[in-house]
């Protein structure tokens, strides 16, 4: 009976499941780069159960995470893209899967509030978690 169960709870985890927050590996996450002293390409590669607004929330909230990390207050993202997750590579030719999407931007950290832009406070982005969209300001 124990193995029924298990075999049940297991089986309705990997159904229909939306990619959760956590460092990249193979079934998706976030990652970035950083580009300069305060720069990053950010990304968060999600599956088809993930919208698109959990998505860009989990941009957002890595984004603020990298922020407060380097010892900023405020961010901006532009380039904001999303692409198809490059998936293996046959005979030399890459190829693309309709599996998994990845959302990125490029992330500029500010210790000021700047003059221009949308700029998010990371810490509000941090403590509205899960819906870190409700914390930024347009100017």
């Amino acid at each position: 009976m124990k193995k029924i169960i298990i075999i049940l709870l297991l089986s309705c985890s990997l159904i229909g499941c939306h990619t959760l927050y956590h460092l990249e590996n193979r079934t998706g996450g976030y990652g970035e780069t950083k580009l300069g002293d305060n720069v990053w390409k950010v990304y968060f590669s999600f599956n088809k159960h993930t919208t698109d607004e959990r998505a860009s929330d989990y941009l957002r909230l890595r984004c603020a995470e990298i922020t407060i990390y380097n010892e900023f207050r405020y961010f901006q993202m532009s380039d904001l893209s999303t692409d198809p997750v490059q998936g293996l590579t046959k005979n030399g030719e890459k190829f693309y899967s309709n599996e998994q999407l990845s959302k990125s931007c490029i992330m500029t950290s500010f210790k000021e509030m700047p003059e221009k832009g949308t700029t998010y406070e990371a810490k509000k982005i941090i403590e509205s978690k899960p819906h870190p969209e409700q914390a930024y300001k347009t100017i």
